[in-house]
C-alpha cells in the first residue's frame, strides 16, 4: 500500500481579537531581560484553556474579548487555545 496524506481539516481560520484584561496598571513591562513597552493589568490575564466572552469594549469590526467570569448575562464565546500575544502601537 502506498503512503498517503489524509487531510483532517478543510481549512483553518485565524481569528484575531483584541484582549480586555482589566484595568491597566503600567505601560512598561519589566522582564528578566529588561524593560519593554507593553501593558500590565490589575486583573488575571487570559491563559490557555480559559473561557472568554465579549467585552463591553468590543466594537464592530474590532471584537474585544475578556475572561469569562460567569457574571449574569455573560455567554461563553470560545476557549483560548494558545498563549495570547499582545502588541502595542
Amino acid at each position: 500500500m502506498a503512503d498517503s496524506i489524509i487531510l483532517l481539516e478543510e481549512r483553518k481560520e485565524v481569528t484575531t481579537f483584541l484582549l480586555d484584561e482589566g484595568e491597566i496598571t503600567a505601560t512598561t513591562v519589566t522582564t528578566p531581560t529588561g524593560e519593554t513597552p507593553g501593558y500590565e493589568y490589575a486583573g488575571d490575564k487570559i491563559k490557555v484553556d480559559d473561557a472568554v466572552t465579549l467585552s463591553a469594549n468590543s466594537d464592530i469590526g474590532k471584537p474585544t474579548v475578556k475572561k469569562y467570569t460567569a457574571a449574569e448575562g455573560e455567554i461563553i464565546l470560545g476557549i483560548a487555545v494558545n498563549d495570547p500575544v499582545t502588541m502595542t502601537g
